[in-house]
C-alpha cells in the first residue's frame, strides 16, 4: 500500500579516496549534496511524485520508522519536491561524510540507503520581537500513506555535489 522502496548504494568510500587524494594537511569539507531527477507518471489519477521523501541506511530503517526519530543528517536525510526542477536534493550530507571518514573501515552498512514516501511534519516557530522571523523545525517524520503518490526516480541522472576548501602554502 506505500509502494516501492528503491535502494541506493551511495559511494562514500570513493568519495573519501578522491577526497584525500586532492585535499592535502590543511583542508575543510564544506558541503556535499545528492540531487536526484523524478519523472511523473502520465495517468488518469492525478497522482505526482511525494512531496518528501526520506533518504536513510538500509539497515536503521526499521529501527527509525518504529520510534520517534526525525532526520540527523548522519544515517537519515529528507528531501523536498521541487517540481520546478523535477527533483529531489538532500542537501545536508556533510555530517554523514565526516562520520563515514572518521571511522577505521568503511563497510557496506555505511553506503546502503533506501529511498521510501515520507510524510514530513514540522513545527513553525514565529517570533514577532525580532522582525518577525520565522524559524521551523522537523518534528515527526513518517511514512507517507496519506494519498496514493508516485514518481519514478532516475538514479542513472543523479548528482553528487561536493565541495572542500584547501590551503596551500608557497606563493608558487
Amino acid at each position: 500500500p506505500i509502494g516501492y522502496e528503491v535502494e541506493l548504494n551511495f559511494p562514500a568510500s570513493e568519495i573519501i579516496s578522491r577526497y584525500k587524494a586532492q585535499s592535502g594537511a590543511l583542508s575543510v569539507i564544506n558541503s556535499l549534496s545528492l540531487s536526484i531527477p523524478v519523472s511523473e507518471i502520465e495517468n488518469d489519477y492525478g497522482l505526482t511524485p511525494p512531496p518528501y521523501v526520506l533518504l536513510v541506511k538500509k539497515k536503521d530503517k526499521e529501527k527509525f520508522f518504529s520510534g520517534t526519530q526525525v532526520n540527523d543528517n548522519i544515517s537519515s536525510f529528507y528531501a523536498t519536491y521541487d517540481s520546478t526542477n523535477k527533483r529531489y536534493v538532500f542537501s545536508s550530507m556533510r555530517d554523514y561524510i565526516v562520520d563515514v571518514m572518521s571511522k577505521d573501515k568503511i563497510t557496506a552498512d555505511d553506503e546502503e540507503f533506501v529511498i521510501c514516501p515520507a510524510l514530513v511534519a514540522f513545527n513553525v516557530n514565529n517570533n514577532p520581537y525580532y522582525g518577525q522571523t520565522t524559524t521551523s523545525t522537523v518534528n515527526s517524520i513518517t511514512p507517507y500513506v496519506t494519498e496514493p503518490v508516485m514518481g519514478v526516480l532516475d538514479l542513472n541522472k543523479a548528482k553528487i555535489t561536493f565541495t572542500f576548501s584547501k590551503q596551500t602554502q608557497g606563493g608558487k
